[in-house]
């Protein structure tokens, strides 16, 4: 599952709590597609996503190249390391 998907998922299931956001992937097995980059699409995107829960599930899978906060003006390198974790790695 790309990681763009799984920053919109939430547990709806009856005995889930409040805290059911984001999902937790454990013992995961990553792979890599490659992806067209489109720049003016992942500037659209920034606006949909969670970015502390995208950040810590990357983080988790050990995808390291985002940073603490998201950028006021987001430069090429940014969305390109954006792109590649939330469109490339599942």
């Amino acid at each position: 599952m790309k990681l763009f998907t799984h920053n919109m998922l939430q547990c709806h299931v009856k005995n889930c709590t409040s805290n059911n956001f984001p999902l937790r992937i454990e013992e995961a097995e990553l792979e890599a597609a490659e992806a067209e980059f489109n720049e003016d699409f992942m500037r659209r995107i920034i606006s949909r996503l969670d970015w502390d829960a995208l950040r810590s599930t990357a983080v988790s899978l050990g995808l390291n190249t985002l940073p603490e906060t998201l950028p006021e003006e987001p430069d090429e390198e940014f969305l390109k390391n954006l792109h590649n974790v939330i469109m490339e790695v599942g």
